[in-house]
């Protein structure tokens, strides 16, 4: 009875996080493509690219802060449950550590900014976000991950990134206001750190700790820092090979579409951490394996529609969010939608199952040679094919990190049920169809609302047989006593 009380507090837990998550992320998705469409509008591409280009450069050094203290925190905090002393002890070696690391890297950016010539245009705009390492020196995030408490960081979230759009709405007016949107922007994210830092401190403590044992942490964790370096540039190494050689006007075009197509992967990140923090206090590996098929089939039926759907209204989307200007770059929206279907098998596969049983030097390898392998290819392609070249090729070493960690896992992909992943794709296509025979001129959300619609019912029809017990279940009333 125990177990089966613990059983079902974990489907109530998971189901809350899952629930909040998902309103939080409606709210994380409108607010940034509102946020998006008024910046281009307002900054224009050149002033626009140049303030996602700085946020990028910050978003790929901000792990050399967090290292790999979030992980190695996360999965040691099951452990001091009941061990308030050691937990302030692991929170103090934490933030000490990254505020080392935040000197360290503001250090290393500000003399590449003075060295790197293709970064003149942008080095302003880096010098003003380096505050913004020392902040997430404090994020304690962490503690949501190894407590299960995923509900309270998606509403933190949600919250914030509606904070942020009313502050580009109100002060963001003109192209002049580039570097305040990046400033913004990042302040959202900023804004989480905080609110987990100011809700965990005062009652975790912090202390001053020996060194020593700062040092032991360092060596614990340098294995997961690895990998929690590579996997934001292994999501955004394109961007770096695109702003060597466009200009900012081109550039702005290539990374505005990115970033709205980027803005899509919360959807399934709300699915992947929420199981990620369950599977952190599994007790066995084939719960781990369960946990991580659950969040591949919710992950894949929320993002293979949109790389269906994005031939037939990539244009549109595109137009309705920024402007007529960005709509040739539709062939580039249908590419990045790839990417994020990678992203998707690298986030679950990778940086759950390979990640929790530790095998950090193949993780690690197969992300550094799709890196390595799509960044030579979309310099290749690129000289050719331009911008569409260069994500051609960054897509191709994407999809070959796919297929090395899968090569990794061939028990774990054999016992997962493909008839029911099946659905997915035969669902989607469907949809696509039904995509096809709408006519152009009705406006794109409601070809996107009748399209999910068609989506969801072919869904449901072909997972009928698998649907029907769970609706059940739900269903059913409670009897009441004898």
């Amino acid at each position: 009875m125990a177990l089966e009380a613990a059983s079902s507090s974990r489907q109530k837990r998971v189901a809350l996080a899952l629930l909040i998550g998902f309103i939080a992320e409606f709210i994380n998705k409108i607010c940034p493509l509102i946020t998006l469409s008024v910046a281009q509008k307002r900054l224009g591409l050149g002033s626009l690219g140049s303030a996602l280009f700085g946020l990028s450069i910050l978003e790929i050094t901000l792990p050399l802060v967090m290292f790999g203290y979030t992980y190695y925190g996360a999965l040691q905090l099951p452990r001091l449950a009941d061990d308030r002393v050691g937990q302030s002890r692991l929170v103090s070696q934490i933030v000490w550590l990254r505020l080392g690391h935040a000197a360290l890297t503001a250090l290393g950016l500000f003399a590449a900014a003075q060295f790197i010539t293709s970064w003149a245009a942008h080095r302003d705009l880096l010098y003003k976000l380096l505050p913004f390492l020392f902040i997430a020196a404090f994020d304690m995030t962490f503690f949501n991950f190894g407590q299960q408490r995923m509900a309270r960081l998606s509403f933190w979230v949600g919250g914030f990134k509606l904070l942020n759009l009313i502050a580009v709405l109100l002060l963001v007016q003109s192209p002049d206001d580039g570097h305040l949107f990046a400033l913004l922007m990042i302040g959202a994210s900023a804004g989480v750190s905080v609110a987990s830092a100011i809700w965990m401190l005062p009652r975790i403590g912090l202390h001053l700790v020996p060194l020593q044992d700062c040092w032991n942490l360092l060596k614990k964790a340098s294995g997961l820092a690895v990998v929690v370096f590579l996997y934001p540039l292994y999501e955004r190494f394109d961007i770096l090979v695109a702003e060597k050689i466009q200009d900012a006007e081109l550039l702005g075009s290539y990374i505005a579409p990115w970033r709205l197509v980027m803005s899509l992967v919360p959807i399934f990140m709300v699915i992947a951490t929420t199981f990620l923090s369950e599977n952190i206090a599994a007790r066995d590996q084939k719960a781990v394996e369960k946990g991580s098929h659950y969040a591949l089939f919710l992950s894949l039926i929320l993002t293979f529609p949109v790389c269906v759907a994005a031939p037939f209204l990539g244009g549109d989307i595109l137009a309705f969010v920024f402007d007529d200007s960005l709509r040739d770059a539709a062939p580039l929206f249908t590419i990045f939608t790839a990417s994020i279907l990678a992203e998707v098998f690298v986030c679950i596969l990778g940086m759950q199952i390979l990640l929790l049983r530790r095998d950090l030097v193949w993780l690690a390898m197969s992300m550094g040679t799709g890196i390595l392998v799509g960044s030579l290819g979309a310099y290749a392609l690129q000289d050719s094919h331009g911008a569409i070249g260069n994500a051609m090729g960054a897509v191709l070493g994407r999809i070959l990190t796919v297929g090395i960690i899968c090569y990794r896992i061939p028990s774990i992909l054999r016992s997962l049920p493909w008839r029911d992943y099946l659905a997915i794709p035969v669902g989607a296509v469907v949809m696509g169809l039904s995509l096809i025979m709408m006519p152009d001129s009705w406006h794109v959300l409601i070809r996107i609302m009748l399209g999910g619609m068609v989506y969801l019912a072919a869904l449901g029809a072909l997972l009928w047989k698998q649907l029907t017990p769970l609706l059940q279940k739900v269903l059913r009333r409670p009897s009441g006593p004898p």
